[in-house]
């Protein structure tokens, strides 16, 4: 496929980061453009239900207002409610522009404004409760866990296409490695200085560039990250970047 030599072991299919010699591709654009198809992640639907399929795998929910360990009001899989550090007012106001895009959501009867002020008592209910164990009364319908996962996806991805303008021509399969270490970061950036080296190899570009060194930052920025549970999720995501180097 083009994007050079190297030599590395693997251990348990996990391919090691020792004894690499990589040669980077050298090509013009508009070769590279042809072979990639610049499309957002949500719109390539095998990639982007496998995505979602794996992080509710992953990923407890719950399916009312709850308050996490900082104590910030949230639902669904991590979807927060609310901001660390904000004000009272700037909290309320979070709390009910949710109540206005989202009431639709929730297992709550009556017209629009009366379910939208159903949806925001709720979440003043559990705002101003001081128990970290309360919980809200009204639920997510059946379909309100998956849109509110889905909505947050593509928040991260349109952040990405913004900062990365290539990255939305990036192959799917390292797409969806990057937004699920966006979503579960284990403490790095995903624009942080640290992994900046990565973004230079992928940027197609450039007159040189190298998706396998990208992957091999990729691999060295988050290794023995977190749990073995988390590193669980790490491999599965270099599964990903791999199968995307490929196309390349």
């Amino acid at each position: 496929m083009g994007f050079g030599s190297f030599s590395r072991g693997t251990e348990d299919g996990i391919p090691l980061l020792s004894n690499r010699s990589i040669n980077k591709i050298s090509t013009s654009r508009p070769i590279i453009q042809q072979r990639l198809k610049c499309q957002s992640l949500w719109h390539q639907k095998k990639q982007w239900n496998e995505l979602i399929n794996f992080i509710k795998s992953r990923e407890g929910n719950r399916n009312s207002f709850y308050k996490d360990n900082k104590g910030l009001i949230t639902i669904g899989i991590g979807f927060l409610v609310d901001k660390k550090g904000a004000t009272t007012q700037k909290r309320e106001n979070i709390g009910k522009k949710f109540a206005q895009k989202y009431y639709y959501l929730f297992n709550v009867s009556g017209n629009k404004d009366d379910r939208i002020k159903a949806v925001l008592r709720d979440w003043k209910n559990v705002f101003v409760n001081v128990n970290l164990n309360i919980q809200g009364s009204l639920e997510l319908n059946n379909n309100g866990i998956e849109k509110l996962l889905e909505y947050k996806l593509q928040t991260y991805l349109k952040t990405m296409y913004r900062k990365k303008s290539f990255s939305k021509c990036l192959p799917a399969e390292i797409q969806m490695a990057l937004v699920d270490a966006r979503f579960n970061s284990a403490g790095i950036g995903l624009y942080s200085s640290i992994v900046e080296q990565m973004w230079k190899e992928l940027d197609y570009r450039k007159s040189i560039f190298s998706p396998q060194l990208a992957l091999n930052f990729f691999e060295d920025i988050w290794k023995d990250r977190g749990s073995s549970r988390y590193q669980e999720r790490q491999r599965w995501r270099i599964e990903k970047f791999q199968q995307g180097v490929i196309v390349f």
